[in-house]
Parts: structure tokens; sequence; C-alpha cells
């Protein structure tokens, strides 16, 4: 059988797992734009079901790019201090989910260190809060220190990461901390629906 190559849409290996080509429906379906918005200090995530509490000078970052399991990315307003909310399915527990991410961490991050795990609560649910510092080749091998959130709900985690250079950690690290408490799931207020970016 002979086919026009103008024809072929993708070319799938199963060993690979399926992929759609970008533009196609199904490519469209498997990757939903987010409904999201930032009103003073209020974000709301409408299409993940979620609020945070940001300082308000904070801001929707539309320079990374938002491939799953990213669901948004959030900056201030002198690109200095920066946050990730991550989603992904995981069957696994808590201290599994942290030890698969603790591997990538050490293959993203040079010199990377873990500097403090503690075990918290937030938006009712068992929490693990990490700090650590590494060096990323992305960022010109500038050290940064992080504080993560992670959440479990049943097999559902979720990241609350924040990050800066690591000079300004120190003074910054009340704020992360307020950010990533502030993470509250569940169906968005009526009020809050009506927020517009």
């Amino acid at each position: 059988m002979q086919i026009k190559r103008g024809d072929i849409i993708a070319i799938n290996f199963p060993e690979n797992g399926a992929s759609t080509a970008p533009g196609s429906p199904a490519s469209k379906d498997a990757a939903p734009s987010i409904e999201e918005s930032l009103r003073g200090t209020h974000y709301v995530n409408k299409t993940r079901k979620f609020t945070l509490s940001v300082p308000p000078d904070w801001k929707v970052d539309p320079k990374f790019p938002r491939s799953a399991p990213i669901v948004t990315v959030l900056s201030s307003h002198d690109n200095m201090r920066f946050l990730t909310v991550t989603q992904e399915e995981f069957n696994g527990s808590l201290e599994s989910y942290k030890g698969m991410l603790e591997l990538m961490y050490r293959k993203t991050f040079g010199n990377y260190e873990e500097l403090s795990e503690s075990t918290v609560k937030i938006d009712g649910k068992s929490a693990l809060l990490l700090s650590f510092r590494g060096i990323s080749s992305k960022a010109d091998n500038l050290p940064a220190q992080f504080l993560v959130a992670i959440i479990s709900s049943g097999t559902s985690y979720t990241r609350v990461a924040t990050w800066c250079a690591e000079p300004l950690f120190h003074e910054t690290q009340p704020m992360f901390e307020q950010i990533v408490s502030s993470y509250h799931s569940g169906e968005i207020p009526a009020m809050a629906q009506l927020a517009k970016p």
C-alpha cells in the first residue's frame, strides 16, 4: 500500500506510548487549556479547581511553557521569585513520591542538597514541606533555593514549588511558606469565578 507523505498525521510506536500530532483534535483533548485568573492577591484556577494567595505584585507568567503536569507558573513583578503548581497521578505513598522527586531533582540540579523536610497539613491533607538548594544549568548556573509542598490526595499529588536565587531565599522564605500553605482545592465559589485576569 502506498500513502502520500502529506496524508500522514502521526506515526505511533506502541512501545513509546501513544502520541498525537500537534494541532490534531486528539492532542487538544489531551492538553486542554487552563482557565485561570489573578485578581489582586487571589489566584483562581477554574480548570483544576484550586486557589492560592500570592503577594499583590505577582503575575501569571506567560514565558514558561505549560506542559503536563505543570498547571500554572506565577512570578514576582521583578522576575526574581517563582511558583509552579504541578498535579499528577502516582500509585504510591507520599514517601515514594518524594523519593521519585528527589531522583528527578538530583538529575536536574547540580550540587543538589536537601536542607529540611517536615510533615505538615495543607488544605486539610497530609503534606511534606521540603527545602533544598541546587544549581540550574538552564538559569546560567545560578544557585537557587526551593521550598516545595507535596500534597497527597489519594493517588493524586500536587506540588506547590517556590524558588528564588539563594541569596534572596532567607528573606523570602516566610512569604513562600504563606503561599504554599494558602493552597486550597475544591469547587470555586461563584464570586471567585467572576474574577478575570
